[in-house]
């Protein structure tokens, strides 16, 4: 599926299925805040959780080799 084809729709806080109100609380002090992304991933802990074999065959069918190329 081409980018163009994806039809792009912003959550809100009416999409959420927030359970009591320690998640509630745990959203709104997050909601605004600003991440840092990054492109590492962690070969050991791929391993430890048995992902290594598959990770290179995973992010090709997940269309994230433009993301980041996978050695």
């Amino acid at each position: 599926m081409e980018d163009a084809d994806v039809l792009q729709r912003l959550l809100n806080d009416a999409d959420l299925d927030l359970v009591g109100d320690r998640e509630r609380q745990a959203y709104y002090i997050m909601k605004d805040r600003v991440f840092a992304h990054t492109r590492a991933y962690d070969p050991e802990l791929l391993k430890k959780i048995g992902m290594d074999t598959d990770f290179r065959a995973i992010w090709k069918a997940v269309g994230w080799q433009r993301f980041v190329m996978v050695i």
